[in-house]
């Protein structure tokens, strides 16, 4: 290949690579650990967040613990769900209000909820600044 086709394929090849791809971000926000309904830790934390092609991966660092969110959206196209794991289980996903922590699993009446994700082992929830 000569240097000139190379350079004029970079152009192409970037495009196709930013296109695959949302971005990353790191937010400030309030994270919170639960038990049996019960809040056992909450704190300041770093929401880290990657995603691009029906993926996303978040990363909440709390403290010395840091928990992995994923989500596969082309779940939802397939089945009408989405599919999510908390530290490479399963996992169910829902709100809570911020104030008395009750579950619910819409935020439709524009209230700033608590994101939340429960496996067999864990339950946290989040809060990002904005």
């Amino acid at each position: 290949m000569r240097l000139s086709h190379f350079f004029l394929a970079i152009p192409f090849l970037t495009l196709t690579l930013a296109s695959h791809a949302v971005g990353a971000s790191d937010n400030a926000g309030v994270c919170y650990k639960f038990e049996d309904d019960n809040v056992v830790e909450k704190d300041v934390c770093l929401i880290s967040f990657v995603g691009g092609q029906g993926e996303g991966f978040w990363n909440l660092k709390m403290g010395e613990e840091t928990y992995n969110l994923y989500e596969h959206d082309e779940s939802y196209k397939k089945y009408g769900q989405h599919y999510f794991k908390l530290d490479d289980q399963p996992a169910e996903s829902y709100y809570r209000n911020p104030n008395h922590h009750t579950i619910s699993y819409t935020n439709d009446d524009n209230y700033t909820y608590l994101n939340c994700y429960k496996s067999v082992y864990d339950e946290v929830c989040y809060k990002e600044n904005k």
